[in-house]
């Protein structure tokens, strides 16, 4: 009996869409299995086979395998394929800011992208636009009669041939490929963190403008809604387990909601100037800046776009190699500790001192919503409050303790006149005292 090593069941899809993957190991060999979750999905999953045999008539200039697979008993049975993902190469490049080894890269993937057979300019189709929607292209788009939303970085393995090792979303119309490589950088969380420039070239080599980057977003938005189905709020939390990415609600997934920008700049002396601008959905950012020696006296770092709770977990600079603290100004409502509270979009200002490099590492709980207010009012009262009750109970302390001092003086005093009572009454005893009174009572008399 097969041994199952690995399983995953996608639920947080339309019932035709779920499926179970496993990986199974039979008499020494693995093999990848992915099955029906529901009678509904069988259309779906044998699809797959049907769809690796146009893939490798499509990328047959491409160098491309498409993984071999086969139909048994209502699934589908891959080879198991090992090898380093086209994404842990992406990964290990973006760790050791290796930028040129990224371009390398990021080129390898357009070149299988664009090398499809009979490439011509996109035309649009109802069953298109029923699932991604009516953009609105500023430059011609390129496509294929069938498209694979499915190349991207975490699907292509590296050895002595390159495997394509998933193709579930294969559709039977044509959709941009440039869409189908743009969304390999903005869903890839390893070059997030590439200025401007940067990520424009690496844009720029699967013929992207940057203007269409928003519409690509949207057109994702329309795709992630049509597997999920429209209205399932937690519906893609694991569609893009397999891409490393973080999972949100696609209920609520807007992208005017759930994008947010991150913009750096830099001081000339003269004007402030864009470093670099991004959009992301990540909560979690690390980026590293690198800077020309004194080529900007101040950075205005923009973490958030909008109203935020931000816990700064690292702010450093580099000064000939070595870690240096930098000060910075910020409008910062409240700060308890490393966590800030903005009531605005925040902005930090930040003096460089001749450092060539800038890391940032913070998190954002929160972001524009009305709750910020509310917390950092509840906690500026809740501190006044607290405040108020210490400077009370310094009062009453002061007062008990002049309360208590002002007991021992009375003491003191009623000791005091009791010890002359008793020295009054001491003398009233001695002889020459009763003399002199009995001397007063003759001189009375003869006065």
């Amino acid at each position: 009996m097969p041994e199952i090593l690995y399983s995953k069941f996608s639920k947080d899809r339309q019932k035709k869409f779920q499926i179970a993957t496993m990986i199974v190991e039979e008499n020494g060999e693995k093999s990848v299995i992915k099955k029906a979750m529901h009678k509904e999905g069988e259309a779906h999953v044998r699809k797959m086979v049907e769809s690796r045999e146009l893939l490798s008539e499509l990328f047959v200039n491409s160098g491309v395998e498409m993984c071999p697979c086969k139909e048994e008993n209502g699934q589908v049975r891959f080879l198991f394929v090992e090898g380093e993902s086209l994404e842990e190469r992406i990964h290990r490049h973006s760790e050791a800011n290796d930028y040129e080894a990224l371009k390398e890269d990021y080129r390898f993937l357009a070149k299988i992208i664009f090398s499809v057979k009979g490439m011509h300019t996109f035309e649009s189709s109802p069953a298109f636009e029923e699932i991604f929607g009516f953009p609105k292209f500023k430059e011609a788009q390129h496509s294929a009669d069938i498209s694979n939303v499915d190349i991207i970085p975490a699907n292509l393995l590296l050895g002595k041939k390159c495997v394509l090792a998933d193709y579930e979303w294969v559709f039977f119309f044509e959709i941009p490929l440039e869409f189908i490589y743009a969304r390999s950088i903005f869903l890839q969380e390893a070059v997030c963190g590439l200025d401007k420039s940067q990520l424009e070239e690496l844009y720029a080599i699967g013929r992207v403008d940057m203007e269409e980057v928003p519409v690509y977003y949207q057109m994702e938005v329309n795709f992630q809604e049509y597997v999920a189905g429209k209205g399932e709020k937690y519906a893609l939390s694991h569609l893009y387990q397999k891409m490393h990415c973080k999972s949100y609600p696609v209920s609520e997934w807007d992208y005017k909601k759930q994008f947010f920008s991150i913009g750096i700049e830099g001081d000339t002396g003269e004007e402030w100037e864009e470093i670099s601008y991004e959009q992301t959905i990540h909560s979690e950012i690390k980026r590293t800046i690198q800077l020309k020696a004194n080529q900007y006296t101040r950075l205005r770092f923009k973490p958030v776009d909008s109203k935020s709770i931000i816990k700064i977990r690292k702010l450093v600079g580099k000064k000939e190699k070595q870690e240096v603290s930098l000060n910075f100004t910020h409008n910062a409502k409240l700060v308890i500790i490393d966590d800030y509270y903005f009531i605005e979009p925040p902005v930090l200002e930040i003096a460089l001192d001749g450092c060539e490099e800038i890391e940032f590492d913070y998190l954002v709980y929160r972001r524009n919503d009305g709750v910020i207010d509310q917390m950092v009012t509840f906690i500026q009262n809740e501190k006044a409050l607290k405040d108020e009750r210490q400077m009370l109970t310094e009062k009453n302390a002061a007062h008990e303790a002049r309360i208590a001092k002002l007991g021992k003086e009375l003491n003191d005093l009623q000791a005091t006149v009791e010890y002359q009572a008793e020295k009054i009454r001491q003398l009233e005893n001695l002889k020459v005292y009763k003399m002199y009174q009995k001397v007063r009572k003759i001189v009375k008399r003869g006065n």
